[in-house]
């Protein structure tokens, strides 16, 4: 189950603060009941416990929802949000990167992302966890409000709980990164473009040129731009101070060759990435079975 996480192993993962969002509206919320909560996730002499759930504003390059779980005094980022609303009512939640490390859900020898559906009603959550969804647990807010941009429509509301939750840890998202492009030119030099598997954001690509002789250089990249037409992109990197062209067309467009500087490019087989891959120290995400929400 998803809240048998091994809590020692993930305490001396790196940890950042909650106090590097307080810049954001939050809401928190916390177990209905203690007790009750207790008897299913606690310890054996049945103590009361709670979950504690934050939700932040929405940015692109910060996680958005983090949990607390029974037995911790740190905050676990979940990645996904709330992407489906409908008046008062949300459905969201996301995939416990940390935990499905440390404690990967294995079926049938397949591994499936250790995710977290979270419901949402005004001022109540409603948890279930892992794929199967055996486990649940009710929650109620008990905070609302940002720490230093009051706005008059969302008021403070228990200022001593938000700054609890800032005075917390949290665990920081592996530093995984998935492949984008990985290319050779016609002088035989190797591209390899990666990018953060959690938390993605175009800020967080890499851009990797050269060949494993004389070895790879991160080139600087600058004027990113990616079409609405699938993935067309355009970038102008900067190795050793001379400015280079690369374009990939949209995968809609099969016929269209990726180019560099202007000249055709061939892409690069499976053991050459992981050849590259390997040399460059590049920690790659682990594949999960496809997540299908019932």
């Amino acid at each position: 189950m998803l809240y048998q996480v091994d809590l020692e192993k993930i305490s001396n993962m790196p940890m950042g603060n909650m106090a590097e969002f307080d810049e954001r509206k939050i809401e928190v919320y916390s177990s209905m009941d203690p007790a009750l909560t207790g008897n299913y996730f606690g310890d054996s002499d049945h103590k009361p416990t709670e979950f504690t759930v934050v939700i932040f504003e929405y940015h692109h390059l910060h996680p958005e929802i983090f949990i607390m779980y029974p037995k911790s005094d740190f905050f676990i980022p979940l990645e996904g949000g709330f992407g489906n609303c409908r008046g008062s009512m949300c459905q969201g939640g996301g995939t416990d990167i940390i935990a499905q490390l440390v404690s990967p859900e294995i079926i049938d020898n397949k591994h499936y992302p250790t995710y977290v559906t979270i419901n949402k009603h005004e001022n109540h959550l409603f948890l279930q966890f892992g794929f199967k969804k055996g486990e649940f647990n009710f929650l109620h807010r008990v905070a609302l409000g940002n720490m230093k941009t009051y706005d008059k429509f969302i008021p403070l509301w228990n200022e001593e709980t938000i700054e609890n939750v800032l005075s917390k840890k949290y665990v920081k998202f592996p530093d995984h990164r998935k492949i984008e492009y990985s290319y050779m030119t016609e002088d035989l030099d190797l591209i390899l473009v990666d990018y953060p598997a959690h938390q993605f954001s175009y800020e967080g690509h890499r851009f990797w040129f050269g060949n494993l002789g004389t070895g790879m250089k991160e080139g600087k990249i600058s004027n990113f731009i990616r079409a609405r037409d699938g993935g067309t992109t355009n970038m102008d990197i900067t190795i050793d101070g001379t400015i280079h062209k690369f374009y990939s067309p949209t995968p809609f467009n099969p016929d269209a060759k990726a180019t560099w500087n202007g000249k055709e490019l061939t892409d690069l087989n499976k053991d050459q990435i992981e050849l590259l891959v390997a040399s460059l120290g590049i920690q790659l995400v682990q594949k999960t079975e496809p997540l299908v929400l019932t």
